[in-house]
């Protein structure tokens, strides 16, 4: 029996006996355990109104064991639900199986269950974070379908509160006042049963500091969210809250072309609630998604009134406008044009602008002009055009070209009559003939020598020299020699003697400074060439005052050798006077140096979270502090980025670098101010010692770094020396960089490719391109052995462009084996380093010529993660890459919401559905069909297709394709396989997708 009672105590499982009445005979120590009892033989005599369980539950399990007695059968996997004595309820998997006497006669029962509250709860926030997902899609596309984001708010915020099963969901903007915030209501849902606040007045232009809500606003206006319980607050915060029975509260920011325009809010009335991450970034993203519906909004406003605007400024100014189509035809005309030319708006519509007002002699030049314009330049032409009654017109006439899609869609001709100008032009001639070649120079200072003296000078030369004009012209040889900065004349006067007077002579440029009378220095370019004045030979002088160039080039030299943003030294300079430290450290009897490199810790984070402007102004103040905590005489630089070097010369010891490096960490250790916001910055520190094997600059930061990273492994704040222990640490990571070059070089890579099926037809309309590596001892690897170091060392961009050009060469191929009309295309994932270069569409193109690809035979698959950072520049290069021909597909969709409010603006073709949706469908695979549907529906309504990877059952074909998911991929078709293996299958012909199709 004592064996017996050891097995017992000693399983897993929940084990009890009961007789005829319910009554326990037994059960194991874990029973006795949830039951509330010390031991196994506390339970015998004992019902289960007598044990720790609710009157419910015990009459249902009283209920249960006389069906199990009385029907003489087991019943098996029963889920009940159990109350906690925390109040926490429990879920358990529950048999009981009757068991009889020496007759036969049923005696009482066996028992035996299983907590399965964590798989419940699981399965719970999986149906939740379907339905989430569906409402954010729903809210995406109402906002996107109306112009007007106030026609869909509401049934997006129902959507939302069912989905998070929420008390209320309500939306709120915000005001600026004299001296507060208003916060006012503007819309509302509220689940049965709870109250509304639409009527209430506190919730109307209520001044948030006043009411003690300002906390709440300095969160929200620095773009986070809020999420708390009421009884964690207090004050006036928890009153508002009590006073609208809200137990438990999340908001998140509505920001409106950059600015906080107010806020979205969860509430719950019924439980305290412990946020989950997947309900706040459900409420961040709505929050996103409605600020961009908002924006949109005043957007086309905006447009509406610019275009109201200029259809005013078209018929109201006095210039002559007409707009013509790409086929040169006019299809609109001013009333300055029908003023100008005698033509009606309506004479001239429909017909081509040439013919109606170019006189025969410049036909050839209107021809010219048009071809100019239409071809996409701007351009300008003085010229002669005539009115309708054949007399002429001096014009000068500007094309504007309009491109759509680099394409000129329209032109306007704008035409400025001449006349009065030419007429003033003429009268200035006929005054001043004589001086006519210098007055066409009027922006540069102009001199004319004659005789040792000064003849002429125009204004300029008064305004560059401060001599009034006057004074100027009694100028000799002398006194211009004395204007001439000191340390610049000898050479200034020596070319002028070497000038030679004579007809068409030119002398060279040359550079120097002279002292205008106030005595500003100034920089001046100087030509000289002969001329004749007043019928006798002279010097023409042409001056221009280059001072501002002379002063840009001089930051260009700082630039150089100083980081912009914060006056420092910058990497090139800093290892100029480390190589001189090391140079120096050489000599016989010189001292040591040190070198500390240092990574700030966590400002990615603050940069994200202030934005790049903040981050900027954090830099410049650490740069303060570390330069007042340094020696006189040491250097600090910044390398790039969060990345700060110092220069220690002349040491006596470790300790004096330590020294240094603790006088660093203790300026860091004080608040920066943000805006209004105080932050904190710590600096993770390597310091490495001059010493003989070092040869390179490159050779002790690298040591540095190496410690630095030590630091920073260990828990940040801190400095770490260095010493060559460490050195095989990064071994490892340097032989796999390594191995990853010379397998570029030695051809070690391979593609693999596996089908794109057709589900209806089965035909394979393209193959992806899969990387593996063929290495030398290690075998075949995926890319998960080496894509990170890829990353890390820059590798992955020269591995891309040879996956790029390999997977359109294999295409190439097999358009010439096959029908080149059928054949299938490659689908090639591009990495984000390479989704992010200016240069990608440019490269894809060339590689296409050179291949002579054509473009609808390559699809580039970009994951979702890689257009979250830059969206922008992801919408740019998209349309780019479609307007090659392109196709591109949106990996591994479904993964998160991020780029939900600008997918309608991708330029993609198909959203691949991650195969973590597909793989659940069907019978084995726990749901996801809602998912599956919801991204597939989402895909229709933006004219995109949807394609399914990871199928792997036949079923879970069916299923995708009566969702009306056109294209899948996976293990059912075929696996990746190499070229040569593929060709086979591809050869085979239609696959079979269980549609009466063979292969």
């Amino acid at each position: 029996m004592a064996k017996a009672r050891q097995v017992l105590d000693a399983e897993p499982e929940f084990v009890f006996w009961k007789d005829l009445n319910s009554v326990y005979l037994g059960c194991n120590q874990r029973f006795a355990e949830v039951a509330g009892l010390a031991s196994p033989d506390e339970i015998v005599g004992k019902t289960d109104f007598d044990l720790a369980w609710t009157d419910g539950e015990s009459d249902f399990y009283r209920e249960v064991d006389r069906r199990v007695m009385a029907n003489n059968a087991p019943e098996y996997h029963i889920v009940e639900s159990q109350l906690q004595g925390d109040g926490r309820r429990s879920w358990l998997d529950t048999s009981k199986v009757p068991f009889h006497d020496d007759d036969g006669t049923v005696a009482g029962l066996l028992g035996m269950f299983t907590n399965i509250t964590g798989r419940v709860e699981s399965a719970k926030l999986l149906a939740q974070g379907t339905e989430i997902f569906r409402a954010m899609s729903f809210a995406a596309r109402t906002m996107v379908e109306n112009s007007d984001w106030t026609i869909g708010i509401e049934a997006v915020l129902a959507a939302l509160g069912k989905a998070v099963e929420v008390s209320r969901v309500t939306l709120f903007s915000i005001h600026d006042a004299e001296s507060d915030h208003l916060l006012r209501f503007r819309y509302e849902w509220v689940a049965e049963g709870f109250e509304s606040r639409r009527q209430r007045p506190e919730v109307r232009n209520v001044p948030m500091q006043k009411v003690g809500l300002g906390r709440l606003y300095a969160e929200l206006a620095a773009g986070r969210c809020v999420h708390l319980r009421a009884r964690e607050l207090g004050g006036s915060e928890r009153r508002i809250l009590d006073d609208q029975k809200v137990l438990s509260v999340v908001t998140a920011p509505v920001v409106v072309d950059s600015e906080l325009w107010g806020f979205i809010e969860f509430d719950d009335c019924s439980i305290e609630r412990q946020w989950l991450i997947a309900e706040i970034e459900a409420l961040r993203s709505a929050a996103g998604i409605i600020g961009s519906a908002i924006q949109r909004q005043r957007v086309v406003r905006a447009l509406r009134l610019e275009t109201r605007r200029f259809e005013q400024l078209f018929e109201n100014t006095p210039l002559a406008i007409l707009m013509a189509d790409a086929d040169e035809i006019v299809v609109d005309a001013n009333p300055a044009f029908e003023d100008l030319f005698g033509f009606s708006r309506d004479e001239v519509v429909n017909r081509k602008i040439n013919d109606l007002i170019t006189p025969p002699d410049r036909a050839d030049e209107a021809s010219w002009l048009s071809r100019r314009t239409f071809g996409g330049e701007t351009v300008a032409q003085r010229t002669v055009r005539h009115r309708k009654d054949q007399t002429p017109v001096p014009v000068e006439i500007f094309g504007v070209p309009v491109t759509q899609d680099a394409k000129v869609v329209l032109v306007y001709g704008i035409y400025v009559d001449q006349t009065e100008r030419l007429r003033a032009e003429a009268a200035l001639r006929e005054s001043e003939e004589k001086f006519r070649s210098l007055a066409e120079q009027s922006l540069q200072g102009i001199f004319v020598v004659k005789r040792g003296r000064v003849a002429y000078a125009n204004e300029m030369m008064a305004n560059i020299t401060g001599y009034p004009l006057e004074e100027f012209l009694r100028f000799d040889l002398t006194e211009l020699e004395r204007i001439i900065h000191p340390a610049d004349r000898p050479f200034v006067v020596a070319a002028v003697n070497r000038f030679e007077i004579g007809d068409g002579q030119v002398s060279p440029q040359s550079e120097y400074r002279l002292l205008s009378k106030s005595g500003v220095v100034k920089w001046v370019l100087q030509q000289t060439r002969t001329v004749r004045f007043d019928g006798d030979l002279g010097v023409e002088g042409v001056l221009v005052d280059i001072t501002q160039r002379k002063r840009a080039e001089e930051q260009l030299l700082q630039s150089a050798l100083h980081d912009p943003l914060t006056g420092l030294p910058n990497r090139a300079s800093f290892y100029d006077r480390v190589d001189l430290a090391l140079e120096r450290s050489r000599g016989r009897s010189a001292s040591p140096f040190a070198v500390l490199f240092l990574d700030l810790d966590r400002f990615k984070l603050i940069n994200d979270g202030f934005g790049h402007q903040a981050g900027d102004r954090l830099l410049i103040e650490i740069a303060h502090r570390l330069r007042r905590a340094v020696r006189p005489g040491d250097t600090v630089a910044r390398l790039g980025g969060d990345e700060f070097t110092v220069l220690i010369p002349d040491i006596n010891g470790q300790s004096e670098a330590v020294s240094v490096a603790d006088r660093i960490r203790d300026a860091l250790a004080t608040p920066f101010r943000v805006g209004e916001q105080e932050v904190f910055t710590t600096a993770s520190t390597g310091i490495a010692i001059s010493s003989p094997r070092y040869d390179t600059p490159d050779e002790i930061l690298r040591d540095a770094d190496i410690a630095m990273y030590r630091a920073k492994a260990e828990g940040r704040a801190r400095h770490h020396m260095y010493d060559e222990t460490m050195h095989p640490l990064i071994l490892n990571q340097l032989q796999m960089e390594n191995d990853l070059r010379r397998a570029l070089e030695k051809e070690e890579f391979r593609l693999h490719y596996q089908p794109i099926v057709n589900t209806s037809s089965g035909r394979i309309v393209a193959c992806e391109a899969l990387l593996r590596w063929q290495h030398p001892e290690r075998g075949l690897l995926p890319p998960s052995e080496f894509l990170s170091v890829a990353e890390e060392t820059g590798l992955i961009i020269p591995i891309g462009e040879w996956v790029l050009r390999t997977g359109c060469l294999q295409a190439s191929e097999w358009m010439r084996d096959h029908d080149a009309e059928t054949s299938p295309a490659v689908s090639i994932n591009l990495f984000s380093r390479q989704f992010t270069r200016t240069e990608l569409v440019v490269y894809v193109g060339e590689i296409l010529a050179e291949i002579q690809l054509p473009a609808n035979r390559l699809q580039l698959e970009i994951t979702e993660s890689a257009t979250i950072d830059m969206p922008e520049l992801a919408i740019d290069v998209m349309r780019r890459l479609r307007n090659l021909g392109v196709k591109v597909h949106l990996d591994d969709f479904g993964t998160g919401y991020s780029s939900l409010a600008y997918l309608q603006r991708f330029a993609i073709d198909t959203l691949k559905i991650d195969q973590g949706f597909t793989q659940r469908l069907g019978s084995s695979g726990g749901g996801g069909i809602e998912i599956v549907e919801t991204i597939i529906a989402l895909a229709r309504n933006l004219g995109m297709d949807a394609l399914a990877e990871g199928i792997e059952t036949r079923e879970q074909l069916d299923i995708v394709r009566n969702l009306g998911c056109t294209h899948g991929q996976g293990f059912l078709f075929s696996k990746p396989k190499p070229p040569a293996e593929i060709l086979e299958i591809i050869k085979r012909g239609p696959m079979d997708v269980g549609l009466g199709v063979r292969r």
